[in-house]
């Protein structure tokens, strides 16, 4: 995953509200994000063992509390082998398994204990070649928000959340050509995924797939590749002049 959404605060607020969450809404509205990348805020919906869910705020990119000065954006579904070497390494979209990030992963413990679901409104991704200098934006067809598997850990007070990817989903492999997707959840895994009893690691594996994504659609942004140096700007004004309403559905070509 190219590490790029949206979370607009309309559709945050949305998410919260069709699935009957009694959360402090209070801040969704100043962190309204239309271009979020690594590093920027984030809000999901989170959980502790003291605590109901939540809604809480930290930084897009998770840094291990046995090593803040480390840090990542994105953590493989599939984990390590025993002998700490990458499951799935060829990526391959007809993978069926093990999945072991909460079992022998970097982000393990976090898998375990800190999990939460982004809402987000779409995200960006390109070719697994081009990356995001041929970027599609992938959204539900009937653009309603949607909710990404994540994960978190605090440290000093603040949070700090990342993305679980799996192999593609039919859609990102086919027409995007990329070779990772982030966890999509249906509103039963949503519920699940937000279980905090539910900490062992491999039964936490057998949730992951590559998600359906039947209902989705993916519109390639400009008819000609962008310049290097150039793609998170164009991508900002593009995705901010426009605030995810694209006007365009499936089938019809570029938008610019």
């Amino acid at each position: 995953m190219c590490a790029r959404y949206g979370q607009i605060a309309k559709d945050v607020l949305e998410f919260i509200n069709e699935r009957q969450l009694e959360v402090d809404t209070s801040s969704v509205s100043a962190s309204s994000n239309t271009y979020l990348r690594p590093a920027d805020a984030t809000l999901a919906l989170g959980y502790s063992s003291a605590q109901p869910i939540e809604l809480i705020s930290g930084e897009f990119i998770f840094r291990p509390t046995y090593n803040p000065e480390r840090g990542w954006v994105n953590a493989r579904a599939e984990g390590k082998t025993d002998e700490n070497e990458k499951l799935n390494i060829s990526d391959d979209p007809d993978y069926e398994g093990p999945y072991r990030i909460g079992t022998n992963s970097g982000s393990a413990t976090a898998i375990q204990s800190n999990r939460c679901v982004i809402p987000v409104s779409y995200f960006l991704e390109g070719p697994k070649k081009e990356a995001l200098s041929i970027p599609y934006v992938i959204r539900r067809k009937d653009q309603k928000p949607f909710g990404i598997a994540g994960f978190y850990s605090t440290i000093h007070g603040m949070k700090h959340i990342g993305i679980v990817t799996t192999p593609a989903a039919p859609l990102l492999y086919n027409k995007v050509g990329h070779h990772r997707s982030p966890f999509v959840l249906t509103e039963d895994e949503e519920h699940r995924w937000l279980n905090p009893d539910m900490k062992n690691g491999e039964e936490i594996g057998e949730m992951f797939h590559p998600f359906d994504s039947n209902d989705f659609e993916a519109l390639q942004l400009f008819t000609e590749p962008l310049k290097k140096g150039t793609i998170d700007t164009r991508l900002e004004r593009l995705m901010s002049s426009s605030q995810g309403n694209f006007g365009m559905p499936e089938g019809q070509g570029q938008l610019f």
